[in-house]
């Protein structure tokens, strides 16, 4: 039987939180992606944060980003 892949433990990320403005740990992350050609192979396609003009919102728990759970 082979041995369980242990993940690496990935650090919290501390942001200022785009709604309330203080600095702490992020739980949603919303993306503002302006519109692009499609790309139907996933080989080639670019991260979400090098592709120009794309904007990232950082919030600290789920009510500054006006989720809701309908």
């Amino acid at each position: 039987m082979p041995r369980k892949q242990t993940r690496p433990v990935v650090e919290d990320i501390r942001r200022k939180c785009n709604t309330c403005g203080s600095v702490k740990t992020v739980v949603v992350k919303k993306y503002n992606m302006p519109p692009a050609k499609f790309t139907p192979t996933m080989n080639n396609k670019p991260l979400r944060k090098d592709i120009p003009g794309v904007g990232i919102e950082y919030y600290c728990s789920y009510e500054c980003s006006g989720q809701t759970d309908d």
